[in-house]
């Protein structure tokens, strides 16, 4: 077995503002505590928590938020002139299949596009909307993010 041990200040003898402690000096002294454990564990405990946020299940998508019992998907696209059109494509295509597939226990799953400027074509606003997803770029993602709430 692969243990590890870590010396800790004990909780009881840490020093704290509001409880000082009646030191005649300015040296403090902390007991400290020995903890041991085995290292797999350790690790199988923290990986079971983060996996249990999360289903392996679910897509890759950037950037994912709960905000008023609604679950918002995010992917997030850079746009160059030469790649607006293709990057606005790829992009909707994949935040629609995310937001399918997610499922985290909300009955509303709602996408997002976020690009780093507007579009250069007026039509990609509606586009999108049509689709029940949220268009957003830096100038607007405030007002996006007010409205999440």
């Amino acid at each position: 077995m692969f243990t590890a041990s870590v010396n800790r200040a004990s909780r009881r003898y840490q020093w704290h503002p509001r409880r000082p402690t009646n030191v005649l000096s300015s040296t403090m002294y902390l007991a400290s505590l020995n903890y041991e454990f085995n290292v797999f564990s350790l690790f199988r405990r923290k990986l079971s928590t983060i996996t249990g946020m999360y289903s392996l299940s679910d897509p890759l998508f950037d950037v994912g938020w709960i905000a008023a019992d609604v679950a918002w998907i995010a992917e997030v696209k850079s746009l160059t002139r030469d790649n607006e059109e293709r990057q606005l494509r790829l992009g909707l295509g994949q935040v629609l299949s995310y937001a399918h597939l997610v499922d985290w226990g909300f009955e509303d799953n709602r996408p997002v596009l976020a690009v780093e400027r507007e579009p250069s074509s007026e039509y990609w606003p509606g586009l999108c909307q049509s689709h029940g997803v949220a268009l957003s770029w830096p100038e607007v993602f405030d007002e996006f993010l007010d409205s999440c709430v």
